[in-house]
């Protein structure tokens, strides 16, 4: 493996922008990572686990001619139990996740114009921290009043169909507590359109799009992104 190879799969990755820099979903590096070395390894185990913090490491490399494994990065990452929607109830799967994205970004897939962690990874922190800020005031102030990007969404004027998109993502915004409205919106983009690419879903043309179509769009990325949450 050389740049120029990593450059070509970094090239066919689809980004997503958050918070202004553009990140790469987990799979999308894994692929990635299968097209340079398909017969490469990607190791998890955990390095501790108290019942409530999990410690989990990932190692990827791949096997040289006489069958010696060659470690070409290692990740790490951790997960507090109940910390943000997915770690209610799966917080040693989502910790092995962001674990391999780290380790593979180490080898440089998918950190095009971003960082190391991957959008579920980047996803996953603004949730803990936003809960553990939520949290904070929730003990000498009253609640904080509701996201202005929802309470603008609510008020324009009623479409069936744009209404019940500004419906799903404000929902996806609430349950995977994405800061702002076009943050969840960014990040449905990006899902629609690696599903697309995927070719698991039509391509969309949000301007002319039914309300059959548009409920489609949502099943699959819920089913896909967000299996324990799909309808």
């Amino acid at each position: 493996m050389n740049y120029q190879d990593i450059a070509k799969v970094n090239s066919e990755i689809s980004m997503i922008d958050l918070k202004g820099k553009n990140y790469a979903m987990v799979p999308e590096r894994v692929t990635a990572f299968r097209k340079l070395y398909p017969e490469g390894f990607i190791r998890t185990e955990i390095v501790s686990n108290d019942g409530t913090t999990v410690l989990m490491q990932a190692t990827v490399g791949y096997y040289s001619q006489n069958g010696t494994p060659v470690i070409l990065a290692t990740g790490f990452a951790q997960e507090i139990r109940g910390k943000g929607m997915v770690n209610g109830t799966s917080h040693i799967e989502n910790c092995e996740t962001s674990a391999v994205g780290r380790a593979l970004g180490m080898i440089g897939l998918g950190i095009n114009g971003g960082g190391i962690c991957s959008a579920e990874e980047l996803v996953n922190a603004i949730t803990a921290q936003k809960q553990m800020k939520e949290e904070e005031q929730a003990l000498c102030q009253p609640p904080i009043p509701e996201n202005d990007q929802i309470s603008k969404a609510k008020k324009l004027p009623y479409n069936p169909v744009a209404n019940f998109i500004r419906n799903e993502i404000t929902d996806i915004q609430e349950t995977m507590k994405i800061p702002t409205y076009a943050q969840a919106k960014e990040l449905v983009l990006g899902w629609v359109k690696m599903l697309v690419e995927s070719g698991a879903l039509e391509p969309v043309d949000w301007k002319t799009i039914t309300m059959e179509q548009a409920k489609a769009v949502f099943k699959a990325c819920r089913s896909n992104f967000m299996p324990g949450d799909a309808a």
